[in-house]
């Protein structure tokens, strides 16, 4: 309880100041869609939780929108470069 309580709290909480500091909020943002899917898989790492079907296709789905959110952009100017 204390480690969720007062230890992760602080550690959110720093970690997301800092990035605020040196990134703007929309590049940073997104990021808050990571907290269930390291929350899924350190419950299966740490507590050997086991995970439905459903948990890893969806954790899945959040990467794969994550990946597109942050390298969508630079993918697809390179490929309209590329097509040039």
């Amino acid at each position: 309880m204390a480690y969720l309580a007062f230890a992760a709290t602080v550690f959110g909480y720093t970690m997301w100041g800092r990035l605020l500091t040196r990134y703007p909020a929309s590049q940073v943002a997104p990021l808050t869609l990571l907290v269930p899917v390291v929350g899924l898989v350190s419950a299966h790492v740490l507590l050997g939780e086991d995970l439905s079907g459903a948990q890893w296709a969806g954790a899945a789905v959040v990467m794969a929108g994550l990946l597109v959110n942050v390298y969508g952009q630079r993918l697809w100017t390179g490929r309209a470069l590329a097509r040039r």
